[in-house]
């Protein structure tokens, strides 16, 4: 009698599913239609987004910080499936919010310079002759700026590298990544 009980007691462990909810906070590393991958202090987690609910997974870009519920499931072929429940962007990528005008003053107070960044990676100066820039990378942190630099005697192109210090929604601190120093304060135009 007492083994029948205890199979009783047993028997819903052995029906029930090999599934749980877990939910982690990390940076997306890479995002498609399918899956995101999301880096979080201790791993590195890759979850289905095939049939998600688009209501409760915004579209997420690659930087952005996330929070997400997804459920871990071992489906028949014994691989786990990581299918997402949830997804919360904690804090956003900087491709944005870094489009659009950015200008510091100038010798005087009227005068104002700086540049525009598309969101499809063109740029053009704004308010400057002698460099006209024309493309932008951001990786990270990192923002590269391809430019023209006129000359007398033609032009030379030149590739900048800057380490995003601050940026929000009104302004764009841009240092040096070898020294430190600032070399843009802007202000959204």
């Amino acid at each position: 009698m007492k083994r029948f009980y205890l199979f009783l007691a047993a028997f819903p462990l052995l029906f029930s599913s090999c599934s749980k909810t877990v939910t982690i906070e990390g940076r997306v590393t890479d995002a498609s239609v399918n899956d995101i991958v999301v880096v979080t202090q201790t791993d590195t987690v890759s979850v289905s987004t095939i049939e998600a609910d688009p209501s409760k997974v915004p579209g997420v870009l690659i930087g952005d910080v996330v929070k997400v519920e997804y459920e871990l499931t071992e489906p028949e072929s014994g691989v786990f499936v990581n299918s997402i429940r949830s997804l919360e962007i904690v804090s956003p990528s900087y491709y944005r919010i870094i489009a659009g005008t950015w200008t510091r003053k100038g010798i005087n107070d009227a005068d104002y310079y700086g540049f525009t960044l598309a969101d499809d990676g063109s740029a053009e100066s704004v308010n400057n002759n002698t460099l006209q820039v024309r493309e932008w990378v951001l990786d990270g942190e990192e923002l590269v700026l391809t430019a023209d630099s006129v000359y007398a005697d033609g032009n030379r192109q030149f590739s900048f590298l800057y380490h995003i210090e601050k940026l929000d929604a009104d302004s764009l601190v841009l240092s040096n990544p070898e020294t430190g120093l600032v070399e843009w304060a802007c202000a959204r135009r």
